[in-house]
């Protein structure tokens, strides 16, 4: 990352892969959510992006404190929750 800073060659070759991760993620999320009611979905780019930061996040982590990086099971549990305890406020996010 720091030298796509001062290397705008490698700036752009990263931009266009990040960007088609994203692309795909996006249309794997789609996918994912197809048939489901549409007042109820996220918007998949919105989501993609939040998958990626989270992706970041955790290697970062796991780069400068391994020991303290949760294992995948209990993100995954996690996840679950929240979102399960999102679902029970059904508030749109606006209103709050």
């Amino acid at each position: 990352m720091l030298r796509a800073e001062r290397s705008p060659r490698l700036r752009t070759a990263l931009a266009a892969d990040l960007d088609a991760f994203r692309q795909t993620l996006t249309r794997g999320i789609a996918r994912v959510l197809a048939g489901q009611p549409e007042s109820a979905l996220p918007d998949p780019q919105a989501a993609a992006s939040l998958v990626m930061a989270t992706f970041d996040g955790l290697i970062i982590q796991w780069l400068l404190a391994p020991e303290q990086v949760p294992s995948g099971r209990l993100i995954a549990d996690t996840l679950k929750r929240t979102v399960a305890l999102a679902a029970v406020n059904s508030e749109p996010i606006d209103a709050l």
